[in-house]
């Protein structure tokens, strides 16, 4: 078993398990499967959250 990181205390995650990082996994992150889709692609920016909600009330106002 190829152990790289722990969930929790008492739980192993093998290296390319189907189980994706979390903020309560312990170890060697990065070697963790990062899986991403196709809608990766459709990433141009990471706006704030306030530009974020600007814009969906501009999209909401416009329909």
């Amino acid at each position: 078993m190829d152990t790289i990181v722990k969930y929790g205390e008492d739980t192993d995650v093998e290296r390319y398990s189907i189980n994706s990082p979390g903020a309560f996994y312990t170890g060697d992150i990065e070697a963790m499967a990062h899986y991403a889709g196709k809608s990766v692609n459709d990433i141009h920016d990471i706006p704030t959250v306030a530009e974020l909600m600007e814009r969906v009330w501009k999209e909401f106002l416009d329909k």
